[in-house]
């Protein structure tokens, strides 16, 4: 499994029905959060490989590796906000077994080979 996609962390509480019309007033909107779906996949992986993602403003490394841990990750994917939209961006891959593989700045398709490579292996 990659989950390279992942759900909104928040949703709304309650949807509306109907287009909300512009005015001049303001607005707010209550946010629950969603399901962790790769959290509640890895507490079922059995033997399964399982690839993830941490996008991370501050402490990437730090994050990455509580979610690789937290999620039942073989892999992590660490990218910062400037990865969202571009071509190419700077990444670092930890792993279960305590590795860290700095790839430094790739295009996403290149990314992709690597970690096909890695669950391959």
């Amino acid at each position: 499994l990659i989950g390279a996609a992942a759900v909104s962390d928040y949703r709304a509480a309650a949807p509306s029905p109907r287009k909300h019309k512009r005015t001049a007033e303001s607005w707010s909107i209550e946010l629950v959060p969603n399901p962790d779906i790769l959290a509640e996949l890895g507490r079922a992986k059995g033997r399964r490989i399982h690839v993830g993602f941490a996008l991370e403003s501050e402490r990437l490394l730090e994050g990455a590796r509580r979610k690789l841990e937290e999620k039942n990750l073989d892999w992590i994917v660490c990218n910062s906000p400037e990865a969202i939209g571009a071509e190419a961006a700077d990444f670092t891959i930890l792993g279960r077994d305590g590795s860290r593989r700095d790839l430094g700045r790739l295009r996403k398709e290149e990314l992709a080979a690597v970690i096909l490579d890695l669950v391959e292996a």
